[in-house]
């Protein structure tokens, strides 16, 4: 077979492929959505050239009717003619659902434009409002201001006399502060004693400490080992899933290509 080129789609498989079966075939190593895509357009074609054979042995009129851009082929022959009239009529009413559908999605959207325009009337008054308030706070402000430039002054004058009663404080509170110092000394020097003999204590309490966590340390170890038997285990399950998983999708693909090659199997 001379070396074709397949595109993504079905449809692009079957452009340079000639219409009789005998000539040009799917090579085998096609997808299974380019053999059902081959496979309905291969249908299409059948269906069609029956259609037209059987109009042409058709007695009591018949043809072909347009909708919506599409053309319909009516086979009478096989049609009673209240069935005729019963598809005429479901024809009907699916063209006036259409239209009412359409109209009421005009009248939408002409509501949310008059809605639109009345919300930025509405903003632009608001705007004029708020700014006929700002100027007249600005006006009470500067009064304000003016008062208190006169009450600061006055606050100057007091504190310079604050100042000089803080300064005589302060030199009393300084011989105070030295005498504590002295009587805290005499105490310090009575606490250092204590705390060697506690020292001497301590480091035997220690060393017993310390045999104990030793013993701690190798049985954690013990335990890490296990835990690393149990991943490699859990990772060798895992390869094994995949791989039955790969074989059921083979097989799978393998059943979807018999069955369409049943239907047409003048495909490969």
């Amino acid at each position: 077979m001379p070396g074709f080129q397949f595109g993504g789609f079905a449809s692009g498989v079957l452009q340079n492929l000639s219409r009789s079966p005998g000539e040009a075939r799917l090579p085998i190593s096609a997808t299974v959505g380019q053999l059902t895509g081959a496979c309905a357009d291969r249908e299409r074609e059948r269906e069609s050239e029956r259609q037209y054979e059987g109009r042409k042995e058709e007695t009591r009129g018949g043809g072909r009717r347009r909708l919506r851009g599409k053309t319909i082929e009516l086979r009478m022959a096989a049609a009673t003619p209240e069935k005729r009239e019963d598809k005429e009529k479901k024809e009907m009413k699916k063209k006036k659902k259409k239209k009412k559908k359409k109209k009421k999605k005009k009248k939408k959207k002409k509501k949310k434009k008059k809605k639109k325009k009345k919300k930025k009337k509405k903003k632009k008054k608001k705007k004029k409002k708020k700014k006929k308030k700002k100027k007249k706070k600005k006006k009470k402000k500067k009064k304000k201001k003016k008062k208190k430039k006169k009450k600061k002054k006055k606050k100057k004058k007091k504190k310079k006399k604050k100042k000089k009663k803080k300064k005589k404080k302060k030199k009393k509170k300084k011989k105070k502060k030295k005498k504590k110092k002295k009587k805290k000394k005499k105490k310090k020097k009575k606490k250092k004693k204590k705390k060697k003999k506690k020292k001497k204590k301590k480091k035997k309490k220690k060393k017993k400490k310390k045999k104990k966590k030793k013993k701690k340390k190798k049985k954690k170890k013990k335990k890490k080992k296990k835990k690393k038997k149990k991943k490699k285990k859990k990772k060798k399950k895992k390869k094994k899933k995949k791989k039955k998983k790969k074989k059921k999708k083979k097989k799978k693909k393998k059943k979807k290509k018999k069955k369409i090659m049943e239907k047409c199997p003048t495909l490969c």
